[in-house]
């Protein structure tokens, strides 16, 4: 990577003033020029801690977090029937309880039946698995059981979705599978990250599009409370009330975010860089070690993962990490680079350095060298 050098400033220019008036007075054109000009480098030296560039402004806010008691949306096993399970919670000492239903629901069955163009009657199973978080064990790519999915004297149920009603069935034992013991999530605490996405408000509201679930996953505490990470959401060409939407939602869930304008006339890749200086000159920024740019379906499965692997690099140093795209054609094009579906990280030194050179990188001449032919 080349880095380009900042422009020097040229040399200051004198002027001889003259001498047969005074010239600290407010009608003097001398003295008004002074106050100017210490009034603008005020101005940029208030603007050099945060690399001197302008970054769409913010507009609203979903940090205002709702109450503990906000509806949030949470998979659990249905209760309302009467099988019930023990599970041990090591981490509290407490028995956690929870029913198990294996009835079919009719009306669920044929919203499958009509996606998947099926008859009206099917076979039909359901079975739990239940696992114990068990300290010292390995994580392996495949668990081996030594218990059959379906015992010898099982047979399938034939369900007619036609009857509608609820079809309760007893339940088998669950498949009992251990895994290794790890952080829970309302043990998380990535308050040392700061995630900036881009995306646009149809693809954000989409039932089929929207990352609102999996926000919740690794940017709350399982709990309906923020676990510390903040997110920095930019929406592409979205209306004032568009954004205030958006940021109901989010702060609904309890998902500490600010919202930003986008602007669709810049370049896709322009568009992309600008989240580096948005997330540097964030007033929280300088109270975090990472800043992220992500995809706006980009999922951290382990968020206890993410911090330990982070936290074993230094992020006083400038650090760029990544992964790989898993297009072998994206890396054939664009190089050997960290793409945003696996997160970009950035230490703040790094941050501040491309924060610095950002008006030099978005250059016509720049995007036009950058030009891949793919954007």
């Amino acid at each position: 990577m080349t880095w380009l050098k900042k422009p020097q400033l040229g040399p200051t220019m004198t002027t001889k003033l003259p001498t047969n008036r005074p010239l600290l007075t407010l009608r003097s054109p001398v003295f008004r020029s002074l106050i100017l000009a210490f009034s603008t480098l005020l101005l940029f030296a208030t603007l050099a801690h945060h690399g001197k560039v302008s970054v769409p402004h913010q507009f609203r806010k979903s940090s205002a977090f709702r109450p503990p008691t906000a509806t949030v949306h949470q998979q659990r096993p249905l209760q309302e029937h009467h099988q019930t399970s023990l599970i041990p919670d090591p981490d509290s000492n407490e028995t956690l309880h929870f029913s198990m239903n294996c009835g079919a629901s009719a009306d669920h069955l044929s919203e499958i039946k009509s996606r998947y163009n099926l008859d009206d009657r099917f076979q039909y199973m359901k079975r739990y698995v239940r696992f114990t978080r068990t300290k010292g064990l390995e994580r392996k790519s495949m668990t081996k059981l030594d218990q059959n999915l379906l015992p010898h004297e099982f047979q399938f149920k034939a369900v007619d979705v036609r009857h509608n009603k609820a079809m309760e069935d007893e339940c088998m034992a669950p498949l009992e599978v251990p895994v290794p013991k790890s952080g829970l999530p309302r043990t998380v605490n990535a308050s040392d990250f700061i995630f900036g996405v881009s995306t646009t408000y149809n693809r954000f509201m989409s039932t089929e599009t929207s990352p609102i679930n999996e926000w919740t996953f690794w940017l709350t505490d399982g709990n309906g409370q923020s676990n510390g990470g903040k997110l920095v959401l930019m929406l592409l060409d979205a209306t004032d009330e568009q954004l205030q939407e958006v940021a109901n939602i989010l702060g609904d869930v309890n998902i500490d975010a600010d919202i930003y304008h986008s602007d669709s006339r810049l370049e896709m890749a322009v568009r992309y860089l600008t989240l580096v200086p948005t997330l540097y000159t964030h007033p929280e920024a300088r109270h975090k070690k990472w800043l992220v740019t992500c995809d706006d379906d980009t999922f951290f499965p382990s968020m206890h993962g993410l911090i330990n692997k982070m936290s074993s690099m230094n992020h006083r140093r400038e650090m760029y990490v990544g992964t790989l795209s898993e297009d072998v054609g994206a890396i054939e094009r664009h190089g050997s680079q960290a793409f945003g579906g696996g997160g970009v990280f950035l230490s703040l030194p790094l941050a501040k350095r491309i924060t610095e050179l950002y008006s030099s990188c978005t250059s016509n001449q720049k995007i036009k060298e950058s030009d891949s032919g793919w954007a």
